[in-house]
């Protein structure tokens, strides 16, 4: 199945959770987050997002792990809030534990 769209723009993420438990305030405050371009593909009803680096456009090595049957739980001014899957290991590890996973979002520019 071909991809329906993708979307990209140059972000900084907070992963909100560590192992699918919710990481504390003070630990998120800590956290300059990661900067990148996050690119949202939509297959049939599932999205996947995917942060790499800014001068990593040929290979797109992600920075962080995908969040797989990823959606939009709210918007804001410059950001979003994303739920969704991701996996401990590597994508195609089959034996990698999969958890809830949130990102803050926070919108630099469309790429």
């Amino acid at each position: 199945m071909k991809p329906r769209y993708t979307v990209a723009m140059n972000v900084i993420i907070k992963q909100l959770r560590a192992h699918g438990a919710r990481r504390t305030d003070s630990d998120l405050n800590k956290d300059a987050g990661v900067r990148g371009v996050l690119t949202f593909t939509q297959v049939g009803k599932y999205g996947e997002l995917k942060v790499h680096g800014t001068d990593d456009t040929s290979f797109m090595r992600p920075l962080i792990p995908s969040l797989y049957d990823a959606y939009v739980v709210s918007l804001h001014t410059r950001g979003m809030m994303w739920r969704g899957f991701q996996r401990s290991g590597g994508k195609d590890d089959k034996n990698a534990a999969t958890h809830l996973q949130e990102w803050a979002v926070e919108v630099l520019d469309r790429v």
